[in-house]
């Protein structure tokens, strides 16, 4: 009877979390990019926080004339 030879897993390190839980440790790879990645990363939060401040905006002013008209 021939044997069955698994092949060799290494060991995944993780991370061990306040919970009890643990995570692997993985890596996407962005600290290659550079500024590209900085930049655009920075775009984003931009763009979001505009996004967010035109709502509050739009919602406040909403309200203000909600009010006015009672």
């Amino acid at each position: 009877m021939a044997q069955t030879v698994k092949p060799h897993e290494p060991k995944t390190k993780s991370f061990d979390l306040l919970s009890g839980h643990s995570i692997p440790a993985i890596g996407l790879g962005t600290w290659k990019s550079g500024s590209q990645a900085v930049n655009s990363v920075f775009t984003a939060i931009v763009e979001v926080t505009n996004s967010i401040t035109y709502c509050d905006n739009f919602l406040r002013s909403l309200y203000n004339s909600f009010m006015n008209f009672i």
